[in-house]
């Protein structure tokens, strides 16, 4: 896999799309809280959560986004165990969001398999040794 994916490369694309992740659900805050539309038609599986539920799942994802990017900033500059084992934990969650956005019902959530997945190999492969 590493010939697959440099370290560099992981690094640099995994912080872009997470803070591509991270416009995305501050976008999505914003538009709940000008009361635009039902969005939990498109996003959390497209199976429509009411607005209060949907708001908590959009702060946990926020604040998960902002410690991922976190994690990713000490991880440019150090290579300890527990930051690996971390970012291997991190690896295995968008692994399996990943599961969970095939089984979506909307169109846009399943879309969001490709980037998650894509997720999951860069901080894969930022958690192994070697950089």
């Amino acid at each position: 896999m590493k010939s697959l994916l440099s370290y560099s490369n992981a690094l640099r694309n995994s912080r872009l799309l997470l803070l591509l992740l991270l416009g995305m659900h501050l976008g999505i805050l914003v538009l709940t809280y000008a009361d635009v539309g039902n969005l939990g038609a498109y996003f959390w599986g497209g199976r429509g959560t009411d607005t209060s539920t949907f708001l908590l799942l959009e702060w946990v994802s926020l604040v998960l986004v902002v410690l991922f990017y976190a994690l990713l900033r000490l991880r440019a500059h150090s290579n300890v165990l527990w930051l690996r084992v971390f970012l291997f934990v991190v690896g295995l969650y968008f692994a399996l969001n990943t599961l969970g956005n095939l089984l979506a019902v909307s169109w846009l959530e399943r879309g969001f398999a490709l980037l998650t997945i894509y997720l999951s190999a860069c901080f894969f492969r930022l958690s192994s040794a070697s950089s």
